[in-house]
């Protein structure tokens, strides 16, 4: 899956669950170990560890082993 397909997923579930503040950071050509950063807020410890469920299993159904997530709503 390309880099862009994997941002539009990780935008639609953030869209679906609510997610607010939605940033979109290119890093492709500022370090090797990120094409992109996204970070959204969560209204709660709840509901970052919802969004974080719900983006794992989008990912893992679509095939991408997801490195390393941050879920943190403090």
């Amino acid at each position: 899956m390309k880099t862009e397909e994997k941002l539009a997923l990780i935008k639609d579930v953030l869209d679906e669950m609510k997610a607010e503040d939605l940033v979109t950071i290119d890093a492709a050509n500022r370090t090797i170990l990120a094409d992109a950063f996204v970070v959204a807020t969560a209204t709660s410890d709840t509901h970052a560890r919802a969004i974080g469920d719900r983006m794992h299993l989008a990912l893992k159904a679509k095939g991408v082993r997801v490195d390393h997530a941050e879920m943190d709503a403090g």
